[in-house]
């Protein structure tokens, strides 16, 4: 089993202070962003989980503890959380257009290449080397998002290049665009699974592209091929969310497709995303409707995006953590973006910022929590992927930052902030 299964199934059973490193430099504050603290909050965790987990010697992001996600004695991260790291520099450099934030991208890029097998024409899970083909499509889709986000913040092309030719040389091989069920697999050497993270990223990946002329008709294709077979195959018509996959049952030497019902927030937020910039490319109302209808099943604290588990329903957060919600999160600002002083807008944005599950860290964080939101009676279950590797109980291990969760907070204020400033105007 892959680190990121065990991470999911590590996440799931549970249904991210930490590990001390060297104290980080305070960055000074940039003077455009001084009108909005989250704008300014975004920036500053952005930065300071950059200095953290990026090691100059090395040259990769480094974890200072054994956890999930990352590989021998350096603690060198897969290529999943790195993809997330490049994304949220290249958010922030996106937004402050600063030297500082720009050279962490490039720093963060030069990374991330340390991954990138060129007869495969994808980045290997795990830094390159003769023979590695563990490369995944959505890690790939990822990627090539994060590499889109440079470009938009630096219009450097070769981060728009890099980003085409995943979606025309690598993607292709794990598409199955005429044949049935169609979808995108997982992996490059697992044909029986088509998953949700991985067409819908990949669906995500092909309308930026296209938005930016990249290969637009390949990419229209690919765009339009993977939202089809999602709304056909990949959403639950009983409550408009998205599944996790559905996968090809061999035991019995039959060929039936059978779903995988459990629903994680980036699945329907990639769906989201999709469906908006589908309709922005292709001009489609139909797509934006179905965008909207899924964001309210999004934000809906009776379906199961949201812990069941927490009897007061305005209490209620998403399930699962902010390595995925992250995506969500995005996909519910541009929409809300999108749609302007209109009522999901509203509600989008009321909603978006208070999904952090502070109750699976430590009793500390669980007695906040508890008390923010009203003598809830939550009890720790502490999360796995918030501690270090070892032997015993959970909550006995030692805490841990994580660059993934620290990632996706830095992506998630920085989005919010989006919000904040659209509301200001």
């Amino acid at each position: 089993m892959t680190v990121f299964a065990r991470l999911k199934d590590h996440l799931f059973s549970r249904r991210s202070e930490y590990a001390q490193r060297k104290p980080v430099v305070k960055p000074e504050s940039d003077p455009e962003d001084e009108g909005d603290a989250t704008l300014r909050a975004g920036i500053e965790h952005s930065r300071r989980t950059f200095q953290y987990f990026y090691h100059s010697q090395l040259h990769q992001f480094c974890s200072p503890a054994d956890k999930p996600g990352t590989v021998n004695t350096i603690h060198g991260y897969l290529v999943w959380p790195v993809a997330i790291a490049l994304w949220m520099t290249a958010d922030c450099a996106k937004r402050t257009r600063s030297h500082l934030d720009k050279h962490q991208l490039e720093l963060a890029y030069n990374a991330m290449e340390r991954h990138w097998n060129p007869e495969e024409n994808g980045y290997c899970a795990w830094i390159m080397f003769n023979g590695n083909r563990d490369i995944y499509y959505d890690d790939n889709a990822h990627c090539a998002n994060a590499l889109i986000t440079a470009y938009e913040a630096t219009e450097d092309k070769k981060y728009l290049r890099r980003a085409a030719g995943i979606a025309t040389r690598l993607i292709p091989r794990g598409w199955h665009r005429d044949q049935d069920p169609g979808g995108v697999e997982w992996h490059v050497d697992q044909p029986n699974s088509r998953h949700a993270c991985s067409t819908l990223s990949v669906a995500v990946m092909a309308c930026r592209l296209a938005l930016h002329g990249v290969e637009k008709n390949h990419c229209m294709e690919l765009a339009k091929s993977c939202i089809d077979f999602s709304l056909e195959h990949l959403v639950d018509q009983n409550d408009g969310l998205v599944i996790d996959a559905i996968k090809r049952d061999v035991d019995h030497g039959e060929s039936t497709w059978k779903p995988d019902v459990v629903k994680w927030t980036y699945n329907t937020g990639f769906a989201i995303e999709a469906l908006l910039l589908w309709s922005q490319l292709s001009g489609s109302t139909a797509y934006l409707e179905i965008a909207k209808k899924m964001a309210l099943a999004a934000i809906n604290k009776n379906l199961a995006l949201y812990d069941q588990n927490t009897p007061d329903y305005e209490n209620r957060q998403w399930w699962d953590s902010t390595f995925f919600a992250q995506h969500l999160a995005e996909a519910l600002v541009l929409l809300a973006r999108a749609l302007p002083s209109t009522e999901l807008s509203h509600n989008i944005t009321a909603e978006v910022g208070r999904n952090l599950r502070m109750y699976v860290i430590d009793e500390s964080r669980l007695a906040t929590f508890n008390e923010v939101f009203n003598g809830s009676i939550k009890r720790l279950k502490p999360d796995a992927a918030e501690r270090a590797n070892g032997e015993g109980s959970i909550e006995d291990r030692p805490l841990i930052k994580t660059m993934l969760a620290n990632s996706a907070m830095a992506r998630i204020l920085l989005c919010i902030s989006d919000l904040r400033e659209e509301t200001r105007r």
